[in-house]
């Protein structure tokens, strides 16, 4: 089969035997791969056969996150990991939230870091994962295919196709889907009292990733570029506050909104008593609804437009992955292997229909995720043994804030301070 597979893919990545060749570490990478992939698999005879790497390790087979959604709607307690599957995910997740720390304090102690960081630092510790148990969490599987945050509960959960990817592509699911919930939306709109953590709303112009430095653009560190302007540069978008809430999603959303607050008796609406019909027609309630919807524009990327959050995931995603495959060095036997970690990405890039229409409805663009944040991080680039990266590439990572240079190129990270929080 690895034979079959090398020969396969040779002529688009020029393979050697001792893995010298590197990838060009970017979209179109991907583009090649999802359509050498769909090739093999018009020729394969059981649709439910995985699909293969070259080093032996595995992705589901095709249509395995479509069948999963049609298989949990009709069956949803019959699909249930093992012990040993469980167990798999417990210790992955339990290695991931120590290098999601290590990204968060950067070498630093407790005690040199701020309030707002050690907020992250709590949200990340009190974060646990989880088999799907509800109603919620069944709709984040059914919705989001594999893996994803149900804020009620504060976990990750576990949906049964996940047990078909590689440790590393777990990794990237589980790191990314935690800087999700580290992002401008959850950290504004959340409080969160979970067990012995308390974390409370950081306010958007205190958020930590509006500090770290970032090494894009002239200047790099000594620019005073924090990760979100370095974001914004590579093509996400921080959302405008000029909503038109007259027709469409916005009208949509705000109705959602005002209703949710009405029940609520939310104390920014302008009248609280009174018959539900007058309280929704209440142009003050109006008004308090739409205020809601901008303040918290990063939770309505249908209405606003932004989509920075979506950035600081991926950068989250590639800063702990990068951490965990240098002490999980990716076996290759071919260049190909090095996607490896990407693989829950390339399966939803490439086998779901209209990935990318779906995408843009909570997140950039997907090529946007790839070349300006996923593929700019140095660090998961030598990792994955990429190509040297290019200098019109954004590059939005950092070697620790606390360090004035900028690495030269993808070979001189730090692994122990090094590229960091600027995300």
């Amino acid at each position: 089969m690895s034979t079959i597979l090398i020969l396969m893919f040779s002529s688009f990545f020029t393979f050697s035997a001792d893995v010298d060749t590197q990838l060009e570490c970017n979209y179109k990478t991907i583009q090649k791969f999802c359509d050498k992939m769909k090739e093999k698999e018009k020729t394969q005879l059981n649709i439910k056969s995985p699909f293969k790497f070259s080093n032996g390790k595995e992705m589901p087979p095709k249509d395995g996150i479509i069948n999963q959604m049609v298989e949990l709607n009709e069956r949803p307690d019959g699909q249930k990991l093992d012990y040993y599957e469980y167990k798999r995910f417990v210790d992955l997740h339990k290695k991931m939230k120590v290098y999601a720390q290590d990204s968060i304090l950067q070498g630093r102690g407790l005690e040199d870091i701020s309030a707002e960081e050690k907020n992250l630092l709590d949200r990340v510790n009190s974060l646990e994962i989880s088999e799907l148990k509800s109603e919620t969490d069944l709709k984040v599987c059914t919705d989001l295919g594999y893996f994803g945050y149900n804020p009620a509960t504060h976990k990750l959960i576990i949906c049964p196709v996940m047990k078909g990817y590689p440790d590393s592509s777990l990794i990237w699911a589980m790191s990314a889907f935690t800087g999700r919930t580290l992002g401008n939306c959850m950290t504004q709109i959340q409080d969160i009292k979970y067990k012995k953590f308390d974390m409370p709303k950081i306010p958007r112009d205190q958020h930590p990733f509006q500090k770290f430095c970032s090494h894009a653009g002239p200047g790099g560190c000594e620019s005073g570029k924090g990760l979100m302007a370095c974001l914004k540069e590579g093509g996400f978008s921080e959302g405008s506050d000029n909503i038109d809430f007259s027709k469409g999603p916005a009208a949509e959303t705000q109705n959602f909104v005002l209703n949710a607050l009405v029940s609520s008796k939310h104390p920014s609406l302008a009248v609280t008593t009174g018959s539900r019909t007058d309280l929704l027609k209440n142009e003050g309630n109006i008004k308090a609804s739409q205020e809601m919807i901008k303040s918290n524009k990063h939770c309505y990327k249908e209405v606003s437009g932004a989509d920075l959050d979506s950035g600081i995931q991926d950068w989250f995603g590639s800063e702990v992955t990068a951490r965990y495959l240098e002490d999980h060095p990716i076996k290759a036997k071919t260049a190909e292997d090095y996607l490896e970690p990407m693989a829950t990405m390339i399966d939803y890039n490439c086998r779901m229909p209209n990935a990318d229409v779906i995408t843009r409805k909570t997140h950039a663009p997907i090529e946007t995720r790839f070349n300006s944040a996923i593929f700019t991080n140095p660090r998961l680039r030598k990792a994955m043994n990429c190509q040297p990266q290019k200098s019109i590439q954004k590059n939005c990572t950092n070697s620790a804030q606390f360090k004035k240079s900028a690495p030269a190129d993808d070979n001189e990270s730090d692994s122990k301070g090094g590229i960091g929080f600027q995300k």
